[in-house]
């Protein structure tokens, strides 16, 4: 559709920089404002349309040689209330914070499987920022992140897989936990918070 071309145009200037994310997230047109808006929107009347957003919106995790990560763009992953509370929502875990109560929310059975995968891409940038000495992510940033790891346990836990998606995107989401647990665990640069939060998981078997 002419919205995901967009998107789609809009996410490869956002990988260009900080300079191009800033101007998506605080531009006139609040680009990166509708976009989320098709991807985080519960329940949606055009799953097919959600889908491609949240695809777009995992791009801005890759984090290699041609686009390394900025810290604009990792400071929104890390730190974006609506994008958490969204995400969350779709993989049925309450947010606290937010008043959203698990007992009372569901996965969305077409797209919970798609935001698992993007919450896991955005765990794998906050633990390789961890580790980065060149890393400058904010304080407030980091007091984001524990939450956002604490919440990604329990919807490890919460989650049953009802198909073989469903199954690829747990084993999926599961494997890059232990793997991120694993090098924070020997990393000497992580945050003790952080790094606590991590150990625990490492030794909770309940996710395997």
């Amino acid at each position: 559709t002419a919205q995901m071309r967009i998107a789609d145009l809009m996410i490869d200037v956002c990988l260009l920089g900080d300079n191009e994310i800033e101007a998506a997230l605080h531009g006139p047109q609040c680009i990166m404002v509708k976009l989320l808006q098709l991807a985080l929107d519960y329940p949606n009347n055009d799953p097919l349309l959600q889908m491609s957003a949240l695809d777009q919106i995992e791009r801005l995790a890759v984090n290699d040689s041609k686009y390394p990560m900025s810290t604009k763009r990792a400071e929104f992953l890390l730190s974006s209330d609506v994008l958490r509370k969204g995400l969350f929502v779709l993989v049925g875990v309450g947010d606290e914070e937010f008043k959203v109560e698990e007992e009372n929310q569901e996965m969305d059975p077409i797209n919970g499987g798609a935001a698992l995968r993007l919450l896991t891409a955005i765990c794998r940038v906050g633990v390789l920022s961890m580790i980065s000495q060149s890393s400058q992510i904010s304080e407030e940033t980091w007091k984001k992140f524990e939450t956002l790891l604490q919440m990604f346990q329990r919807a490890i836990r919460n989650f049953h897989p009802k198909g073989e998606l469903e199954r690829l995107s747990y084993i999926h989401a599961a494997s890059s936990l232990v793997a991120s647990c694993s090098i924070v665990a020997s990393s000497t640069e992580s945050s003790t918070l952080a790094k606590d939060i991590l150990n625990s998981m490492w030794e909770d078997t309940t996710v395997l």
